[in-house]
């Protein structure tokens, strides 16, 4: 069986794999907006790849870090908050400070960069660059990760 070509680009995995988390997020909250991967026009994709790069040459951004670089790059394509995400007029409602987004918002931001994390930490750890520290009597609790509408 031949592995498809978009698991020889790790970028390009992680853009898939993120926009699917995405679009099942959205799709289990009543939104069938989304569309896939393919159907995505070049601006959405760049802007998946970018935040994937971002992350990946970071070390350790918040989810906050993340949304502002995205939205710093979504005001310098002339993009303004909006209502409604609208292509044409370029608004988008997420346009807005961490902290102001809706929790369901913040939600799909920290999806984001947990997927990207993960990756790294495995690719990391290929190169050799892992912390080598026994970690088995570490709790679950420690790794607990918990979003409120507060955060």
């Amino acid at each position: 069986m031949t592995k498809p070509a978009v698991l020889d680009d790790p970028i390009e995995t992680l853009a898939v794999i993120t926009h699917n988390a995405n679009k099942a997020l959205c799709e289990a909250t009543g939104d069938d907006s989304q569309v896939e991967w393919e159907e995505c026009d070049d601006e959405l994709k760049d802007s998946v790849r970018a935040g994937i790069k971002l992350i990946l040459e970071g070390n350790g951004l918040s989810a906050e870090e993340v949304h502002q670089a995205w939205m710093d790059q979504k005001a310098e394509d002339g993009w303004t908050v909006g209502e409604v995400k609208d292509e044409e007029a370029k608004t988008h409602p997420s346009m807005v400070p961490y902290d102001k987004l809706p929790g369901l918002d913040r939600y799909k931001d920290y999806l984001f960069r947990s997927i990207v994390e993960s990756y790294k930490q495995f690719d990391d750890e290929d190169r050799g660059d892992a912390d080598d520290t026994d970690t088995s009597e570490k709790t679950n609790s420690d790794d607990d990760a918990t979003l409120s509408d507060e955060s």
